[in-house]
């Protein structure tokens, strides 16, 4: 959805898929309250403020290959 901004694309899929918040919280509120958990618990986190499709295609494939490296190492220890 070209354009559109976090609210409207929280709202669209709320309706949806549903989403599971408290009565009078926003989209807003709620990505505010998850996404410290969501970075918390990720294992690749990018950020991809002024990046190209590609470019964030690239960070992704390099930090999946860093935990496969990682995940391998363990596995030879």
């Amino acid at each position: 959805m070209p354009g559109a901004g976090k609210s409207t694309i929280g709202v669209l899929l709320a309706k949806q898929r549903g989403v599971l918040r408290m009565p009078g919280q926003t989209i807003d509120m709620l990505y505010e309250e998850r996404c410290p958990l969501y970075e918390k618990y990720a294992d690749i986190v990018v950020s991809t403020a002024g990046m190209t499709p590609d470019q964030v295609v690239a960070l992704v494939l390099r930090g999946i290959r860093k935990i496969m490296r990682q995940l391998a190492s363990k596995g030879t220890q």
